[in-house]
């Protein structure tokens, strides 16, 4: 059994989903059709006995060729992701701020990449 946690730049990257259709769910990865990239790794991981070690260079291979190109909010998905992860409870005011946009722009962003 493999479990592989994503952050929301990494969901937006690998999945390319919005993210409010999926929020709160609990569900096989490999039924939902925004999994398509990774249908040939979860295929690997599933039919073939490999060992630890041979699946995770598998794993980290299909990712990393997954990083290009680089998602095009990437920088503000993880700027959000930071300033939300900072100490306190940050006002949208302030991560707007952080990220260096504007609410509306950012309450789009949260929307779309955090749910």
């Amino acid at each position: 059994f493999w479990g592989i946690g994503l952050t929301p730049l990494g969901v937006a990257q690998f999945l390319g989903v919005n993210v409010a259709q999926i929020a709160d769910q609990f569900s096989d990865i490999a039924d939902h059709p925004a999994t398509g990239p990774l249908h040939d790794l979860l295929r690997h991981l599933v039919h073939t006995r490999n060992t630890v070690d041979g699946d995770v260079v598998r794993m980290n291979a299909h990712f990393r060729a997954l990083l290009d190109p680089p998602h095009p909010h990437g920088n503000m998905i993880e700027a959000t992701h930071r300033a939300l992860l900072c100490d306190g409870e940050p006002s949208v005011a302030r991560v707007a701020a952080m990220v260096g946009v504007n609410t509306r722009t950012l309450e789009r962003l949260c929307a779309r990449y955090f749910g």
